[in-house]
């Protein structure tokens, strides 16, 4: 849980570009499988960047409505493949949304957002193979990850929001957004969610009823308000 082991490999590769054929060797993303128990139970299964278990698994549990803070998780053990955690369960498993915060950015600062989230993602700079997001508050991206899985991601950011405290203003993904996974985000009370692909309707639809700013394609100089644009100055 502590130290990251490493994410990537050297793997033999045979490219062909433009009638030249070179052999080489190539930057390849590992993969893991993690097994989440909670009180006994399975609650997830699936792959995962092994990185940041402990944000995953309170990300987790708190969007899943399992537990309502990091306070009622007693435990948290990691073994092999699996991740064991105990504690009090929530009273039903419903999502607990903090209200909205009151926040406005002007629009060149969202750029400055995305262009420092572009930096921080040196994983996918050498694999091409992993989503990212980041936690932006008072000015500053002050949690980042990458995993293999946008959905890992998401818990991540959400386990680091309420590990550390943190209200965020804006979440950025990389991946596209769909209302499953912007629904994870209601946990944190975030006025703001941007992503670098594009929204589903799904997605506008949630964000609309849920009074959160939509954005999408936030690349280069440009993006795309789907809802709420009162909360962007220009």
């Amino acid at each position: 849980m502590g130290e990251c082991p490493p994410q990537i490999v050297k793997r033999r590769i045979v490219r062909f570009d433009a009638g030249t054929v070179e052999e080489m060797l190539d930057d390849v993303l590992v993969e893991s499988s993690i097994k989440l128990f909670w009180n006994g139970e399975l609650v997830f299964s699936g792959l995962i960047t092994r990185c940041n278990l402990v944000e995953f698994t309170i990300g987790h549990l708190i969007s899943r409505g399992l537990v309502a803070s990091p306070g009622d998780i007693h435990q948290i053990n990691v073994k092999g493949d699996k991740i064991e955690a105990n504690g009090e369960q929530a009273q039903s498993e419903r999502l607990l949304r903090r209200p909205l915060k009151d926040f406005s950015v002007k629009a060149w600062k969202l750029i400055t957002f995305s262009n420092k989230f572009r930096s921080l993602a040196w994983i996918y700079r050498e694999t091409a193979s992993t989503h990212t997001g980041a936690l932006i508050s008072n000015g500053e991206i002050v949690s980042f990850y990458e995993d293999i899985s946008r959905w890992n991601v998401a818990d991540k950011l959400i386990g680091s929001a309420f590990t550390k405290s943190i209200h965020p203003d804006i979440v950025i993904m990389s991946s596209r957004m769909v209302s499953p996974l912007l629904r994870k985000f209601l946990v944190l009370g975030v006025p703001i969610i941007a992503s670098i692909s594009a929204p589903s309707e799904g997605a506008i639809e949630l964000a609309e009823e849920a009074g959160i700013t939509l954005i999408g394609f936030l690349r280069g100089q440009r993006f795309n308000i789907y809802t709420n644009e009162f909360r962007i100055i220009f």
